[in-house]
């Protein structure tokens, strides 16, 4: 991380512009770009405490606590500058000391060969821990994902997209310990017939803030789809699983895990990808949230990905014109003519929704669909046979986090929208 930053050493006086980076262990500050031997001072990450947004002014500054008790305010030319910075100097932060014995283990929600989602309790509090097997990063292979993942999820402060509350690694797994969402998914809710106009289009609105957010922050999902949009106790959505996100400042923007129905015809082929490719993928979703299947499906993988690219989706000639004209902007191959944020909200199809009043959680859905059942869970602990020559020490320096005090006491229900 390098760029400019203004220190504040004053409160009375104009703050310095300096020139600051990171290096593997120690943090830079440097009065002038061009003067090799500007520094005003070198900051070990051991020697930070604690690193923090200060919320109280408009100016975009940060505050770093040394273990000395000394501290330093810094600012940053835009609040998602200030925010990378925060994550920047976080990237090394002090161990804690969360393990599942920290947690009441009730189930497993669901699992695969890659990773696990249990449900816990911890002092009677619901809590979510996701586990990311290390065997997918063997070698510290693609294991800037994983810190991506948890930047991503430390930044946001969403109604609609998960909360993350801590992090930390176990010789097997990088753990997430997240918010519960005790109703499911999306596609889960995709099987009622009953849902209204208004629930779907309810859906759909929140969904498109939560995005809007995530891409205020410089941040690309890449894999929306109906999994991964998880209902609250409320009914409200949860974006979720942030594996393969991106920052719009990263290198790499073409290389993604896994292709779905609901993946972009820019990732499909390689090129790279702006945040109109999660309006594709939210497209396709308003597509089979109304119509009640996806536009392209093919009999392999493959034949999926030639029709996404290639193929022509149907509308049914009896659609009313605000919906056809919504859906056929959105699924547009060509990125640069596919609806934007604004489109999509000010567009007829969202004629009685407001930012405003989602953003203050203030609609109220029609539908809630029932609990999980609890004693239907897996009860059985969960561990992946791992090849004789597969190691797995392959900690993440500086992976383990917590929100402090909103870890300790908050709820997992811990935005306006969920609160009884």
């Amino acid at each position: 991380m390098k760029g400019i930053l203004h220190l504040h050493e004053n409160e009375n006086e104009t703050p310095t512009k300096c020139y600051c980076y990171t290096t593997a262990n120690e943090f830079i500050i440097k009065s002038q770009v061009i003067e090799q031997n500007s520094k005003i001072r070198s900051i070990k990450f051991k020697q930070i405490y604690n690193v923090f947004p200060i919320i109280s002014n408009n100016k975009n500054c940060f505050e770093i606590k040394l273990i000395t008790n000394d501290s330093l305010i810094l600012s940053a030319d835009s609040f998602c500058e200030m925010q990378k910075w925060v994550i920047a100097l976080l990237d090394d932060p002090q161990p804690n000391d969360i393990s599942f014995d920290s947690f009441e283990i009730i189930g497993i929600i669901s699992s695969n060969m890659k990773s696990c989602i249990r449900y816990v309790k911890r002092n009677g509090k619901e809590y979510a821990i996701k586990s990311v097997a290390k065997c997918r990063y063997a070698a510290g292979k693609n294991s800037s994902k994983v810190i991506c993942e948890r930047n991503s999820l430390m930044r946001i402060k969403c109604p609609y997209i998960i909360k993350l509350y801590a992090t930390f690694q176990t010789n097997e797994f990088y753990n997430f310990v997240i918010e519960y969402a005790e109703k499911g998914n999306l596609k889960q809710v995709m099987k009622y017939s009953d849902i209204s106009i208004y629930q779907k289009k309810l859906y759909l609105f929140e969904i498109a803030v939560a995005l809007n957010e995530l891409h205020k922050l410089g941040i690309i999902h890449r894999d929306l789809k109906p999994e991964h949009i998880l209902i609250s106790k409320t009914g409200h959505i949860k974006l979720t699983d942030f594996t393969n996100s991106v920052d719009t400042s990263s290198v790499d923007y073409k290389q993604v895990e896994s292709l779905s129905n609901y993946t972009s015809p820019e990732i499909i082929l390689g090129i790279e990808v702006d945040y109109s490719t999660d309006w594709w993928s939210f497209g396709v979703i308003a597509y089979e949230l109304i119509i009640g299947n996806v536009p392209f499906k093919g009999a392999s993988t493959r034949l999926t990905n030639d029709l996404i690219v290639n193929g022509t989706h149907k509308i049914p000639s009896m659609m009313e014109y605000a919906t056809s004209n919504f859906l056929n902007h959105l699924l547009t191959k060509n990125p640069e003519n596919r609806f934007t944020y604004d489109e999509i909200i000010n567009s007829e199809f969202f004629q009685n929704f407001s930012e405003e009043k989602a953003l203050k959680c203030q609609y109220k859905p029609e539908f809630i669909p029932p609990s999980q059942n609890i004693a239907e869970l897996d009860q059985f602990s969960y561990s992946l046979e791992y090849p004789r020559s597969f190691s797995i020490d392959n900690d993440i320096h500086g992976f383990s986090w917590d929100a402090a005090e909103s870890f300790e006491n908050s709820t997992s229900i811990c935005f306006e929208c969920d609160n009884p």
